[in-house]
């Protein structure tokens, strides 16, 4: 089940992710920023 949850999760980050880079579209500095942090937190996992 624990599989499961992480299957539905990590799209749901990346959805996240793509949709603060669309609003942040006039700051190019963030979402590079977000990114590592997110690659850290699933490699971490």
């Amino acid at each position: 089940m624990e599989f499961l949850l992480i299957l539905l999760v990590i799209p749901v980050l990346v959805a996240i992710v793509l949709i603060r880079r669309k609003k942040a579209s006039g700051s190019a500095e963030d979402p590079p920023q977000i990114m590592g942090n997110e690659g850290s937190r699933k490699a971490d996992i």
